[in-house]
């Protein structure tokens, strides 16, 4: 998939180092839960909606708000800062989340 704005986006890189790439966090989340048990992944990576940067998933705090529009609609935002995660999620009305309550 081509990346429409990077601050949304998110990869997968299995374990046959194939990498899927995802222009929104939700797809991402949708194509593990569709794939759970045939793509096993050895990373998974997210994007700093602040500076663009690549950060590990477990390394990330998510929002997750109806008022957040994404690409593909998912509504989710990743953050390395925690602090800016939680302001982010008080201005857009929005929960924040870790990866594995996102991944449930």
């Amino acid at each position: 998939m081509a990346i429409s704005q990077k601050q949304f986006a998110a990869e997968i890189v299995d374990e046959e180092e194939t990498v899927h790439k995802f222009d929104d966090i939700g797809c991402m989340l949708q194509f593990l839960k569709a794939k759970r048990g045939i793509v096993k992944p050895a990373a998974l990576y997210v994007v700093d909606y602040d500076t663009r940067q690549w950060l590990a998933v477990d390394q990330a705090h998510f929002v997750r708000s109806a008022l957040i529009t994404t690409p593909m609609g998912g509504g989710i935002v990743a953050f390395s800062n925690a602090a800016r995660a939680t302001a982010a999620a008080r201005e857009r009305e929005g929960r924040l989340l870790s990866y594995p309550d996102l991944a449930k």
